[in-house]
């Protein structure tokens, strides 16, 4: 599964899972082309990546990275640095900024997995 930022996601992707609301309506299915209806109601949800097909042909620089690996890299970008007031005033803002990506990619995540009982893609 690829994840791509709402703003860079076309018609011609699918998505790999289902999307719910926060009360566990679908509002997607897996499977389902991103159409601009499809588009408007995940924007309505304030969602901001969505999960699309691996087959999908995604240029790398359109999806959203593994923010853990994301955070990796930039602890060890900054222990190269010297430790001056702005260089870490600027890793603690990088890293704040990671944190609350990570935090919505967290958020999303359970949109993805939180059907209500009898839900129609067959889950519990």
């Amino acid at each position: 599964m690829k994840r791509v930022p709402l703003h860079l996601a076309t018609a011609a992707m699918r998505l790999a899972r289902p999307v719910f609301d926060r009360d566990g309506l679908l509002v997607a299915g897996a499977g389902s082309a991103l159409s601009n209806r499809v588009l408007q109601l995940l924007r309505r949800l304030a969602i901001q990546t969505v999960p699309v097909d691996e087959d999908t042909p995604v240029p790398t620089w359109a999806t959203v990275a593994d923010l853990g690996g994301a955070v990796r890299e930039q602890i060890e970008r900054f222990a190269r640095e010297d430790e001056t007031g702005p260089m870490l005033a600027l890793r603690d803002a990088v890293l704040r900024r990671l944190t609350r990506q990570a935090e919505i990619a967290q958020t999303e995540e359970q949109l993805w997995h939180a059907p209500r009982e009898g839900d129609p893609e067959g889950r519990p």
